[in-house]
């Protein structure tokens, strides 16, 4: 059995020497709303916010969570005296003060706890949770976090950006699908583009068109039956206004809306 050595790259020790050394007992936080207030807890993980809300929470639930989490725990007791002078809570537990804001520390634990996982109104709060995730290596463990990635709520393009850029290629594929739903050129400026390689980008803008092509190539290939001159009127019509909308999205569901097909027959049948 080969024994790995308990060792943190030097970038890992900056971030816990951070972690620990700028907890300041002076400034009285509040206690999280359960399951973060265990009495039982073993560490504490303190917030950023002005006004910081301590969770109580078990190393052991990090540990297997987390390899920055198990690997920092590990050290020899020595060797964490050597990173930092700890700070403690009143229950003499070690308290690690975070770089996040509570609002995160508190998504974040929900996906590792057995409680019921948070919800996000925005890909912004998504994205400083994912943030977070993989800056402690635990998006191994988060696979409801990678799942929530390519929600349809969310704007496509954004997520696929995000995925490429944590090297998450399934949830880019998938994010790539989604896209199809929107016109990718026209899209709006967002950071997460920034993130991504022009190839990336032209990558999902030829997929795009590729997918366009085959949509329109279906939509004018002889699918209607029907011999009355009206009904081809119609079709002719449909084929008409659907053409620019599957070239923008060519994921087919626009057409087939109950808004798009009033729209068709109001032009053809006006009041």
């Amino acid at each position: 059995m080969i024994k790995r050595s308990l060792a943190l790259s030097s970038s890992q020790l900056a971030i816990l020497r951070n972690l620990i050394s700028i907890a300041n007992i002076a400034n009285m936080a509040k206690i999280a709303l359960s399951p973060f207030d265990a009495q039982d807890a073993d560490v504490v993980l303190r917030s950023s916010d002005p006004e910081p809300t301590d969770f109580r929470v078990y190393k052991n639930i990090l540990s297997l969570s987390s390899s920055f989490w198990r690997t920092a725990f590990q050290l020899p007791q020595t060797a964490q005296d050597s990173l930092v002078e700890e700070t403690k809570d009143e229950d003499n537990r070690p308290i690690i003060a975070m770089s996040e804001a509570a609002i995160i520390i508190d998504r974040l634990l929900r996906f590792l706890y057995p409680c019921d996982d948070p919800s996000f109104e925005s890909i912004d709060d998504f994205k400083g949770v994912i943030e977070v995730a993989y800056k402690y290596d635990m998006l191994s463990s988060l696979a409801t976090l990678r799942r929530t990635l390519i929600s349809p709520s969310f704007l496509s393009v954004r997520i696929y950006a995000i995925a490429l850029h944590y090297s998450l290629h399934n949830e880019a594929k998938e994010a790539a699908r989604y896209a199809l739903k929107t016109n990718v050129v026209d899209v709006e400026s967002h950071d997460e583009l920034d993130q991504i390689t022009g190839r990336d980008f032209q990558r999902l803008v030829q997929y795009h068109r590729i997918q366009g092509k085959e949509a329109l190539k279906l939509l004018n290939s002889r699918w209607s039956l029907c011999v009355e001159t009206s009904c081809r009127s119609w079709v002719n019509n449909f084929r008409t206004k659907a053409t620019p909308v599957l070239t923008d999205e060519p994921d087919g569901a626009t057409i087939f809306s109950s808004e798009f097909l009033l729209g068709v027959n109001g032009s053809m049948f006006p009041d």
